[in-house]
């Protein structure tokens, strides 16, 4: 009981994940994300304007956004998960300067742990 009430109070500070977009050798590619509900997921625009689609909009509240060359958007993870193996969510990045969309392993993906 007491190892149950110790692990309540201990509850976790959310975690920033930082994502840079940038040409990195004739491509866009965008590392894969391992966040929790109320974690936060920062893209950075290096070299470009770049534009994010988010199909779900549970995820952070929105599907859409443009983010100017320096700059950066920041948003908190809103969905949870009850799987152990986590859930899955794609998004794709258009980088105005290299006209095409970045890459992941497939599409960028975000995935929300236990």
């Amino acid at each position: 009981m007491e190892n149950r009430a110790k692990r309540l109070s201990e509850k976790k500070e959310p975690r920033e994940e930082v994502i840079p977009i940038k040409i990195n050798k004739d491509s866009v590619y965008i590392k894969p994300v391992y966040v929790r509900k109320g974690d936060i997921v920062t893209w950075k625009a290096i070299d470009s304007d770049i534009t994010l689609f988010f199909p779900d909009p549970n995820l952070f509240g929105e599907t859409l956004g443009t983010i100017s060359k320096g700059k950066y958007k920041t948003l908190r993870v809103l969905l949870g998960t009850r799987s152990k193996n986590g859930e899955k969510f794609y998004y794709s990045v258009y980088h105005h300067r290299f006209k095409d969309f970045g890459q992941g392993n497939s599409s960028p993906v975000i995935i929300i742990r236990k």
